[in-house]
């Protein structure tokens, strides 16, 4: 769990530090749909960042990339187009 939590921590920093809005607002969407202990609704995440329903889980699928590279290496990129 520690390397899950590491590169959870290390993904945090490179959307908190990026210059694009889209990726801040990836980790707050992976925050808040599956990490923080009290969950919150994808409707209410859309509300919250002015944005569609539907853009929350395109966030989720783009943050899923991501950390699937951090977590797995290339290996797991090439598991996910499997």
């Amino acid at each position: 769990m520690r390397h899950v939590n590491k590169m959870l921590d290390e993904y945090k920093a490179m959307c908190e530090k990026s210059c694009y809005v889209e990726d801040g607002r990836q980790w707050r969407v992976i925050r808040d749909l599956y990490l923080s202990p009290t969950k919150i609704a994808a409707e209410v995440i859309a509300e919250r960042e002015h944005i569609h329903k539907r853009t929350v889980y395109k966030d989720v699928d783009a943050a899923i990339e991501d950390l699937t590279l951090l977590l797995f290496g290339v290996d797991g990129i090439e598991k996910l187009c499997e």
